[in-house]
Order: C-alpha cells, then sequence, then structure tokens
C-alpha cells in the first residue's frame, strides 16, 4: 500500500517511508538536575541505562532557564555503546522543575518535518512528570504494597482473561511496575484506552450511528474502576480514552464527521457520568487529532506544507481535512514494514494467519450493509476484506506505535484480547452485568466469536433487557429483531430513559404464558437513529481495487491481482 504514492506541489516537504520516525527512534529519558537517569522507556531502554555513563561524557545540557520553546540537540558518535552501527542523535529540552527530557533517534540527514515529532516525543515526557508533586513520607514497602493493591483491583474487576495468559507468570509483576512509576512519585496514576471508534457501519449490528446503552455501561465501567483507585490511592487515577475512529474510518466505510458526531456524545454522556461518580477529569478523552496537536492551530500550521508518500482510501468517504491529515502523519510515520507482515501472511505463520483471516471476516461482515459496498457482489466484498484486512492490521500497529512513543509511561489498556504479559492488558469493558449471546432464543449459547477480533464492545453490538433476568445481553441488533418476529419476545427497542442511552427491552412471552404480539421490525428498530445510513446504493462493477483508488460510481472497471 505504501508504495502507491501521490504527487507532490512544487516546494513541499516530502515524508517518506526511509525517514519514518518510529524506525529512527530508539529511546526517551528524563534526568534529574545532577543529570542522573531517572526515567528511560522505548525500544533501547535497557541500552540507554548499560551505556549512560558513557552517553552523558557527550551530552550537552540545555540552558539553566528552561524556555519551553528551547532545545538542546548534538550527534552522539557510533561508539557510544548503544549498539548501533551509525551515529545517532539526541533532542533534549529542560523542564520547570529543574528536570531534564530528551529523546534519542538513528540520524537522518536533516528533514524539516523532524522538529514535528521531536517536540511531540518531548512534550509527552514532560506529561508524565508534574512539578508539583505532593510531599510523601511513605516507605517504599508500602508503595509497594499500594502498587499491588491496585493490581489486584485490576485483576478481579477489568482484567479479561485468555487462554494462553501469563498474567501469574509475568504480567502482574510489569502491572506493578507500571503503576509504581506513579506511586512512587505520589502522582495521578495515568492509563490510557485506545477504544470507542464509532459504531460499526452494519445496521445488522448496531442501532444506530451514535452511542446507546452499551456505551453508558462500558463507561460506567470505567468511572467505577477509577473510583475504586481512589480508596485505595488518594492522588488516584486518569484514565485517557484514546479514540481510534479517523484511525479507521475510511477503511470501514465510515464518514469522518460520523466518527466526530459519536465522540461529541459520547463525551456528553461521559460528562454526565463524572457528575454522578464524582469523577471530575479523571475519564477523558484525545483523539488523534488531539494526540498530533492539530487541533492547536500554531501546529496545525507547522504541518499544513507536508507532502506524505501514502495514500490508501477504499471507498468515496466524506474526509475532514485535519482526520486525513492525522491519518497521513501517522502512517508515514509509525507504521511497520508492510513487506515483513505480508511475508509473515505468505509464510502461514500461524498468528499473524490468524490475525490476518479474523479481521477479512471482520471486514466481509461489517461490509455488508454499508452505504459505500451495497452494490458489490459476495465475492467483491470477500476481495476488498481481505485487501482491507492488511490494511487494519497495519494502521493498528502503527497507532500502537505511536501511543508507544508519544505516552510511554502509561499503562496500556486494550479492547483486544492479549496474553496480559504486558505492555499491553486486556480488559472486559461491559462487566459481569452483560453477557454476550449469539441468539435470545438459546441462552445457553456464548458468543465466544468476539467479533472474531474484539472483546465484546458496545460499537459491535446491542444492549437487550430481558424481563426478570438479572443480567443484561449483548447481542447484535438481527438477533434482537430475530427474537421478536420468533414469538418468544414482546418488545422494542426503547429511548425512554433521559441521558440512559437506548436498548431494547423484550419480555418473555413462553414463559409469562401470554399470547404472542410481536412487534414488526419497523416498530421496533430505531429507523429514525440510522435513516442517514440508508442512502442510495452505489452500484460496482466486478473488479479489485488498488490502493489508492476508491470505490465509487464513477470506478471504471478493471482485474488487478490481490495482495495474498
Amino acid at each position: 500500500m505504501g508504495e502507491h504514492g501521490i504527487e507532490h506541489a512544487s516546494g513541499a516537504h516530502s515524508v517518506s517511508r526511509q525517514s519514518s520516525f518510529y524506525d529512527r527512534f530508539l529511546a526517551s529519558y528524563a534526568l534529574d538536575a545532577d543529570g542522573s537517569l531517572i526515567l528511560r522507556s522505548g525500544p533501547q531502554a535497557t541500552s540507554l541505562k548499560r551505556c549512560w555513563s558513557t552517553l552523558i561524557r557527550h551530552i550537552v545540557f540545555p540552558p539553566s532557564n528552561p524556555d519551553s520553546s528551547a532545545r538542546t540537540h548534538s550527534i552522539l558518535p557510533s561508539t557510544c555503546g548503544l549498539g548501533e552501527s551509525h551515529a545517532v542523535e539526541y533532542f533534549e529540552k529542560q523542564l520547570l522543575a529543574n528536570d531534564i527530557v530528551g529523546i534519542v533517534v538513528r540520524k537522518a540527514e536533516c528533514l524539516p518535518f523532524d522538529d514535528v515529532y521531536t517536540n511531540l516525543a518531548l512534550d509527552s515526557i514532560q506529561s508524565g512528570q508534574n512539578a508539583d508533586v505532593l510531599e510523601d513520607h511513605t516507605s517504599h514497602q508500602h508503595r509497594i504494597q499500594v502498587s499491588q493493591s491496585i493490581a489486584e483491583l485490576f485483576d478481579q474487576t477489568l482484567r479479561h482473561v485468555t487462554k494462553d495468559d501469563e498474567w501469574d507468570f509475568s504480567g502482574r509483576d510489569y502491572f506493578v511496575e507500571r503503576i509504581l512509576h506513579f506511586v512512587s512519585q505520589n502522582l495521578p496514576i495515568e492509563l490510557c484506552l485506545p477504544a470507542f471508534p464509532c459504531k460499526s457501519s452494519n445496521l445488522d449490528k448496531v442501532s444506530g450511528v451514535l452511542p446507546d446503552r452499551g456505551e453508558r455501561i462500558a463507561l460506567e465501567t470505567l468511572h467505577t474502576f477509577i473510583c475504586s483507585v481512589q480508596k485505595i490511592y488518594d492522588p488516584g487515577a486518569v484514565l485517557w480514552i484514546i479514540s481510534d475512529g479517523h484511525v479507521f474510518s475510511d477503511c470501514i466505510g465510515v464518514d469522518d464527521a460520523v466518527v466526530d458526531r459519536y465522540n461529541e456524545a459520547l463525551q456528553t454522556m461521559n460528562n454526565s457520568l463524572a457528575l454522578d461518580f464524582g469523577t471530575r477529569d479523571r475519564v477523558l478523552f484525545r483523539s488523534l487529532v488531539e494526540l498530533l496537536r492539530l487541533d492547536d492551530t500554531n501546529h496545525l500550521q507547522s504541518k499544513t506544507d507536508l507532502q506524505f508518500d501514502y495514500k490508501s482510501h477504499f471507498f468515496a468517504t466524506q474526509i475532514d481535512r485535519q482526520a486525513e491529515l492525522s491519518r497521513q502523519i501517522l502512517l508515514s510515520n509509525f507504521r511497520p514494514d508492510s513487506s515483513i507482515l505480508r511475508s509473515q501472511i505468505n509464510a502461514c505463520d500461524p498468528s499473524t494467519l490468524s490475525l490476518y483471516r479474523g479481521f477479512s471476516r471482520f471486514m466481509l461482515e461489517d461490509l455488508e450493509n454499508n452505504r459505500y459496498a451495497l452494490g458489490m457482489s459476495r465475492s467483491q466484498r470477500k476481495k476488498l476484506s481481505s485487501k482491507i484486512a492488511i490494511e487494519m492490521i497495519e494502521r493498528n500497529q502503527a497507532y500502537s506505535n505511536l501511543i508507544e512513543t508519544l505516552l510511554p509511561y502509561h499503562v496500556r489498556l486494550s479492547i483486544h484480547a492479549h496474553n496480559n504479559a504486558g505492555p499491553k492488558f486486556g480488559i472486559d469493558l461491559l462487566g459481569a452485568g452483560v453477557r454476550a449471546v449469539r441468539s435470545l432464543t438459546s441462552f445457553g449459547e456464548p458468543d465466544t466469536s468476539q467479533d472474531l477480533l474484539h472483546i465484546p464492545t458496545p460499537w459491535h453490538g446491542c444492549i437487550v433487557e430481558v424481563e426478570g433476568h438479572a443480567q443484561l445481553y449483548m447481542t447484535k441488533s438481527h438477533a434482537a429483531e430475530a427474537a421478536i418476529h420468533s414469538q418468544k419476545f414482546r418488545g422494542s427497542w426503547d429511548m425512554s430513559t433521559a441521558n440512559m442511552g437506548g436498548l431494547y427491552r423484550f419480555q418473555d412471552i413462553q414463559s409469562n404464558d401470554e399470547p404472542t404480539s410481536p412487534l414488526s421490525t419497523t416498530e421496533s428498530a430505531p429507523s429514525s437513529i440510522f435513516t442517514e445510513n440508508l442512502q442510495a446504493t452505489i452500484q460496482i462493477e466486478e473488479f479489485a481495487v488498488e490502493p489508492g483508488e476508491t470505490y465509487s460510481s464513477t470506478t471504471a472497471r478493471k482485474s488487478v491481482k490481490t495482495y495474498i
């Protein structure tokens, strides 16, 4: 995909794969006023610590009176001990607390856009520090005990357990170490969760494009955890939800504006919950645009003259300028080498092949009722889904790389199942009170597919409440409609409870021995929510699409080879 470039305007700076910032990034660090290494992170963090006594002799420290824009930059020789065959360079700045933060990268030819990424990386290290650290005279052993208690809380309330789980072998210790990083400084613990992208475009799965009861339950789960941390550790915790809808929206056939509407409604819901829980400024949102500081006019202007060697849109979705720029920055500087993924798939590497097949099936299902794919046959959707699967995997890894670089000290949570050895830990957003099921006519059959990729999430399904049942159910909207038509249930979509989000409310007719009176689909489905998704279909001829091209009514028929 990355090899299909675009034409660049004369005089613009071109960002190429060879100059990828993430590929060159080695480590970030923080020093105290005496030059002692107090924090380190990144691929070469261990080597950095080992050779610090050698490195420090080459480092020129920033001025003693810090200016937020002042930086020190110098070249380190290949003999510095980092194990690099070529020279490396470092960038540093001083904080108001007199600590110094820096990053080390492989040296490249002077590129104007490097300032963009070095500033982002340096500022991200600063975000993990606090000049107003509270006085704390507790013992180190007590801090360890507090960190262990928080790990136990996470284990009992949020952690998703997998078959190959390594939490007890190594993950718990890793988690405690990340928590201890904040507890030892008496700082609020910072966690991040890439999640809440947008509703699925497949209306056989969801009720519409806006958050509903599922999102509210998920947010309640997170607020409850944060409140519980506060009871153990007085500085508490801050959970950043990194909204990732714009990372994937153009791949899954969702307009950028639809992603924005979902996020705005979600944040309104979250603000209401923060008042209820007393957790204001504890569960917060950051978008890809905000993470890259494109919401800052000055930073946006510094990036507008960049042209990128990357463009891949599979659908003619409506594109927002800021969102598109954020995708280009992400994919040009943080995506993995595409050839590695393709070679692993071609070599039938078990884990990679399983992931690829999972994404392919997921996309095939998600595109069934997408308005940008309604004119396609199943064969066409299958070919396209395989190509999008490659793109989705690479974007997912690029986003992970970005978070690793810009949020190096945060505890990383995930909606995907991991073995919980670290650095990522899978969580159950919906909690024990919600059970994922394939069908409402057979409650004994759990939904073990997990949407083929995800731990059950509210943006891939609907919540169903059955009168007399202790649990709520998460299922696809078509399963809820099928339950009504089965004449085993009476019910409808209900949005009557203000600020709570919609859900299906059912009565089990058979258990009550009441006469059947099923509602029709038009009576029960929340059609007013998703009418905008049912626009005119786009007729597509039989062809495969190259990366960089889009499906639209004007696309010419052509035949090309598939990726795999």
